[in-house]
């Protein structure tokens, strides 16, 4: 595979990015590209780029580690996080794999522990995209609702959460039903909206909540 061209990589100048003639890409320390002799031009074989895989396998696995020990990431989360490091996407993929098979990352219990946190004050709506915004897909949101409920996702104990924190929201902008003119009540209303609770829900606590 022959090399098209070396890039510093990083803010230290201490790695470089080496790009191959297949549009494939890794990262090095410089001591490690002056270590297996990789110059423009020069044409790596096969044993060495697995020797290198290798390495950044195990160096990628040992990143992880140190990241996972401050907060959970999805997997979604995670690969970005890695490649943005310049580890190449099929080392990786071969990270995840091994994380996922170890249970290290979960996005089933990932999205199960945000529901728990934020079910309280976050709307339905908001929680399920915040998760899809991570990676985690509708179909595993779904399935950690109900891990989470234990009542099949019951829409009326979903419906009574999100009304409560409408109910505590309204008190907090002081909005008074009764002297509300049309300007605050639209204002609300897309304040609400834009917190993803449901028009139904917004409409009935504005008219019933109390100063």
């Amino acid at each position: 595979m022959i090399v098209e061209s070396i890039a510093p990589f990083g803010a230290k100048n201490a790695r470089s990015e080496i790009k191959l003639e297949d549009g494939s890409s890794f990262v090095l320390y410089n001591k490690e590209i002056t270590k297996y002799g990789i110059t423009e031009g020069a044409d790596i074989d096969s044993n060495m780029i697995e020797e290198i895989s290798v390495a950044l396998y195990a160096r990628a696995l040992k990143r992880s580690g140190e990241l996972l020990k401050s907060q959970d990431y999805t997997e979604k989360k995670l690969s970005v996080k890695l490649r943005s490091g310049g580890y190449p996407e099929s080392v990786t993929a071969r990270v995840i794999k091994s994380l996922r098979e170890a249970h290290y990352v979960d996005d089933s219990l990932y999205a199960q522990n945000y529901i728990k946190y934020h079910i309280r004050d976050k709307s339905c709506k908001r929680i399920r995209n915040d998760l899809i915004g991570r990676g985690i897909t509708e179909d595993v949101i779904d399935e950690a609702y109900k891990a989470v409920i234990h009542d099949e996702e019951d829409p009326e104990l979903l419906r009574e959460s999100e009304c409560e924190q409408i109910r505590v929201l309204l008190r907090k902008r002081r909005f008074d039903p009764e002297t509300a003119d049309w300007n605050e009540k639209q204002k609300t209303m897309a304040f609400l909206y834009h917190k993803g609770y449901e028009s139904e829900n917004i409409n009935l606590m504005m008219k019933q909540v109390e100063v």
